[in-house]
């Protein structure tokens, strides 16, 4: 379950690097 949970969270901090990014860039 950890590893699940800790997988989510990289998940959502790429996620997030990817939205960070498309805003500077509009």
């Amino acid at each position: 379950m950890t590893l699940g949970f800790k997988d989510t969270m990289q998940d959502h901090a790429k996620a997030w690097q990817l939205v960070r990014f498309l805003r500077d860039t509009m």
